[in-house]
């Protein structure tokens, strides 16, 4: 992979959100454009705070939720090295929510208490822990 192939919302898709004009967002970045490549990691914060500045002009009043990426198990660690990076990243996420003036969600105690709820690679979690994990949202960020 080279630093460019991250590159967070497209600009329909970020169209369409502004055109919705949600009173919340809750954003959540997937795994798949993670790497242990510092650049790439750069291209990926880069995107990420570029997407959020457009969604907060277009969406003044709308209250803008970042989730960091799931925590992963071991196993999934041990199949696919980059994904020890997880709390890299979240960290560096956490950072760029308090520079850009945005909430962020530290939920990554919800997975790891909810282990059993994963998939065998490690990696995805079942529909119970997502349903936890929207109620969560709701509860903590004062989602009503």
């Amino acid at each position: 992979r080279d630093a460019q192939e991250s590159r967070g919302l497209g600009d329909v898709y970020k169209r369409q959100v502004i055109n919705y004009n949600p009173k919340y967002l809750v954003l959540h970045y997937g795994l798949n454009e993670m790497s242990d490549d510092k650049q790439i990691m750069n291209a990926f914060i880069n995107n990420y705070t570029a997407d959020i500045k457009k969604l907060k002009a277009g969406l003044p009043s709308t209250k803008i939720i970042v989730c960091g990426l799931m925590p992963v198990k071991q196993a999934a660690v041990d199949a696919q090295d980059r994904l020890k990076m997880v709390g890299t990243y979240n960290e560096r996420i956490r950072a760029m929510c308090v520079e850009l003036g945005v909430a962020y969600s530290e939920d990554s105690q919800l997975f790891v208490d909810n282990g059993d709820l994963y998939t065998k690679d490690g990696i995805h979690v079942q529909r119970p822990l997502y349903v936890k994990w929207i109620n969560y949202l709701v509860k903590e960020m004062g989602i009503y």
